[in-house]
């Protein structure tokens, strides 16, 4: 049986997608107009969570190019470091959010864990050999801190809002411990992965999300007359700035339905305990 209450859990409160709570640039150089490319973001955690997340391969890229590192050095360096922090780091302190523009999301783990991994990459430096060769990272201390520092200020203060009300700003430690009903409908603009198929064509009728949409509007319909509320709104597919909205669980049904084997739906297979997508809850 599927862990409904698990399912919402590992999901973020505001939508399926995280909020960026806050963001660290200029750490590197970038052109004006691309700063945004370069940027090391803190992201909302799921629900119930106080901290904000973070990606490591990218920010360790960051960093190490900070340091000196080529943008490629720094890739390879930044993933070989990730592989032992995801074995070093226990797996229930990682997420794989979901990432409209990406569909094999990657890892991510709470702030402070990551910047404690980076404190004990200097404290392996004094200890005796293990007889395990690895390159160790290390990021200078005062960037740590500052890290650590950024994270703290990203879980305390108020930079954060939800939907439905936008009028007050909120911290992350004063998030509901729930999605509002607001945010359980969402917009959704159906799949937008570049290494899809249908990317430059994803409105045409053959395409396996229209055909998908469309066979949603009866039980939407149905789901509609039972709950009183509606639960997707179909926007005009040729009309760039009017988007579905729909439900999250309807739209998790469609990704799970369309990329069984993404990154995003087997880490919600996880944490739910579902065999496969099929698994009904």
């Amino acid at each position: 049986m599927v862990d409904i209450a698990a399912l919402m859990k590992a999901l973020p409160v505001s939508s399926i997608k995280p909020n960026g709570v806050a963001w660290v640039e200029n750490l590197i150089k970038t052109p004006r107009d691309q700063h945004w490319l370069e940027q090391i973001d803190l992201l909302e955690p799921p629900a119930g969570q106080r901290v904000p997340y973070i990606n490591p391969v990218s920010t360790l890229i960051i960093l190490l190019r900070r340091q000196g590192l080529e943008p490629q050095e720094a890739k390879l360096r930044a993933l070989s470091a990730a592989s032992r922090m995801r074995i070093e780091v226990a797996d229930d302190r990682w997420v794989n959010f979901f990432d409209f523009y990406d569909s094999d999301a990657p890892d991510c783990l709470p702030v402070p864990d990551f910047v404690a991994w980076l404190n004990n990459e200097h404290r392996c430096v004094q200890r005796p050999t293990t007889g395990q060769h690895h390159e160790t990272v290390l990021i200078p201390s005062d960037i740590i801190e500052y890290l650590g520092r950024v994270g703290e200020v990203a879980s305390t203060e108020p930079l954060f809002y939800l939907c439905g009300d936008w009028e007050a700003s909120r911290s992350l430690q004063n998030l509901p411990a729930n999605p509002p009903a607001e945010a359980m409908v969402e917009y959704f603009p159906g799949t937008q992965w570049p290494d899809d198929e249908w990317f430059e064509r994803w409105t045409s009728p053959e395409n396996p999300f229209m055909q998908w949409r469309e066979s949603m509007r009866p039980i939407a319909l149905d789901l509609e007359k039972a709950l009183g509320e509606p639960v997707y709104y179909f926007a005009d597919p040729t009309f760039d700035l009017n988007d579905d909205r729909a439900h999250r669980v309807l739209v998790l049904h469609w990704f799970c339905t369309h990329r069984p084997d993404s990154t995003f739906v087997r880490y919600l297979q996880k944490v739910t305990g579902a065999k496969d997508v099929e698994e009904p809850p």
